[in-house]
């Protein structure tokens, strides 16, 4: 089953290139409002929050949908089934004010490889080449590296991304998102599967100027207004049911740029989730980001001479940036614009 939320916060089915509204669709087959909105809500947080019978009862809509979408109307003639490319899809995302997204660093060993073979040699030392193999020994011995992004800073598909003014350096970062169903704390990585909701596309809007200077500097290199672009799909466990096996594919103005899969995490979800959930509680909408792959402007750049990458592959005002994935289905497409006064 993979769903999308559309419109003021709607929750849909996804049917092909079709969204049905999950709520209305309910209601038809019911033939009650009341019982469909106790069943299965009509927001993401809400559908969260009803477990697993809400995905009982969503599977039963889901069949009955299916036999009839073309249709299908509400209880009062209301439009339940809409085409993805004209409904106003937004982030799937309980609250903004709450959630966590957790974002994982250094988890993709092409990207790390990328990284420290174009950095400046210091003077005296030999230049050191990195292979796939020596770039993920490296993580591996070094401590579990991630970062927060803030919930407020959640961009929606096909929503602009506004240049941030304090770069001259924009990169983008294709990811997969997990999605948190089951609210849980020092969770074992045997149970991650309990936990999970599904998935979803992620893109890591990244400031690489100064990513050095500090953690707080780099928590706000990875934090500003639009700085984390989440959707449009979300593909439930049952329709991705391995978590290390979805792919993933990052454009940039058509250009395919990245071409990753989750199989080569580093760390996989379930290491993360038990590294996440220690003394913390993980909430049903929480995300789990798996870190990206080789691709990036900043690992694909050549440097200048005084070790600056080169700034032809970051992005610009106007660019178009697209992640998708064929197991989770549908685009995750934001243009960058110039920033409003």
């Amino acid at each position: 089953m993979k769903l999308a939320v559309y419109g003021p916060q709607r929750l849909g089915l996804v049917l092909g290139d079709k969204v049905v509204d999950l709520q209305q669709a309910a209601a038809s087959y019911f033939s009650s409002s009341e019982e469909a909105e106790a069943l299965v809500g009509h927001t993401l947080r809400g559908f969260l929050e009803g477990g697993e019978p809400a995905l009982e009862t969503a599977r039963k809509v889901l069949r009955f949908a299916s036999e009839g979408f073309q249709g299908l109307k509400g209880t009062n003639g209301e439009q339940v089934v809409f085409g993805l490319s004209e409904a106003r899809l937004a982030a799937p995302v309980t609250d903004s004010s709450k959630f966590k997204i957790m974002c994982i660093g250094a988890n993709f060993a092409d990207h790390i490889a990328g990284l420290y073979s174009k950095m400046p040699t210091a003077i005296g030392q030999e230049k050191k080449e990195y292979t796939i193999e020596s770039a993920r020994a490296q993580a591996l011995s070094t401590p579990k590296f991630g970062f927060y992004k803030m919930g407020s800073n959640v961009s929606s598909p096909e929503e602009d991304v506004q240049y941030p003014s304090r770069t001259k350096l924009l990169d983008y970062e294709g990811e997969v998102a997990l999605i948190i169903g089951k609210r849980g704390k020092d969770i074992k990585r045997s149970d991650l599967l309990d936990h999970v909701f599904g998935y979803t596309l992620f893109d890591d809007f990244s400031l690489r100027d100064n990513m050095d200077k500090g953690n707080l500097n780099f928590a706000m290199v990875k934090n500003f207004q639009g700085s984390g672009a989440l959707g449009p799909v979300v593909a439930l466990k049952d329709e991705a049911s391995d978590p290390q096996d979805i792919d993933f594919s990052t454009s940039v103005n058509g250009e395919v740029r990245q071409r990753g899969s989750t199989r080569d995490m580093i760390r996989g979800f379930g290491e993360w989730v038990e590294f996440l959930s220690a003394d913390v509680e993980l909430n049903p909408g929480d995300v789990i980001a798996s870190g990206t792959c080789a691709g990036t402007a900043a690992d694909s750049s050549e440097r200048d001479s005084d070790g600056n990458p080169r700034p032809e592959r970051f992005l610009k005002v106007g660019d178009m940036v697209e992640v998708s994935s064929k197991k989770i289905g549908g685009t995750l497409r934001n243009r960058i614009v110039a920033k409003k006064p």
